[in-house]
């Protein structure tokens, strides 16, 4: 009578494990480290508005040439139309937004955006005062935050959304980050809004 088979060996009479298989420990995740967010990591620059034009495909929106210092003017597409006169908008001094990545806006490219104040119904959008007699190109400082700009905001990493509920104008009319203005070689940014927003 044949022997059965002992059930510690193989039929190719390699020996089982007598215990539990080890597993190795998972291998710990790298924590991923949060960025913070601060106003000097937008790049807010001083532009005059060189022309302005009606979006062909929109009615609320205005395109417009901003002279911001560099050898061409940028394309930026603003929703101003319902809020500024066009005759108003040209040859304006306003805020950009400068390191945005440019997007598409109903078809045509905009590489900024013009910063603007709005009370909280949104019924009332005005681009802020710059003070008159700052250059063209002149970045807009904040006391305390020198660190450089990003060459572009990371849309993935939403940045501009982190900082921008932060960017208020004060019951005074002056335009400010956590309370601090926003500053340029002659004085602060200013609108006649006041406990509004900024974007």
């Amino acid at each position: 009578m044949a022997r059965p088979i002992c059930s510690s060996t193989t039929a190719a009479g390699a020996h089982l494990s007598d215990g539990p298989t080890k597993q190795k420990p998972p291998k710990p995740q790298p924590a991923k480290k949060e960025i913070i967010a601060t106003v000097d990591m937008l790049d807010i620059r001083v532009g005059q508005i060189v022309s302005v034009s009606r979006h062909p495909d929109a009615d609320a929106l205005y395109v417009e040439e901003i002279d911001i210092g560099e050898e061409q003017p940028r394309q930026i597409v603003s929703g101003l139309v319902k809020f500024v006169p066009e005759e108003q908008m040209r040859g304006r001094t306003v805020l950009v937004l400068a390191n945005l990545k440019p997007a598409k806006l109903r078809g045509i490219v905009s590489s900024g955006m013009v910063l603007c104040a709005s009370n909280e119904a949104h019924d009332e959008v005005e681009p802020v005062l710059v003070p008159e007699g700052v250059a063209v190109g002149e970045r807009v400082t904040f006391e305390g935050f020198d660190g450089p700009p990003e060459t572009v905001l990371n849309p993935k990493k939403k940045l501009w959304e982190k900082i921008a509920p932060d960017l208020r104008i004060n019951p005074e009319g002056v335009a400010v980050y956590k309370g601090i203005p926003f500053m340029t070689s002659s004085g602060a940014i200013t609108s006649s809004l006041q406990n509004a927003r900024v974007s």
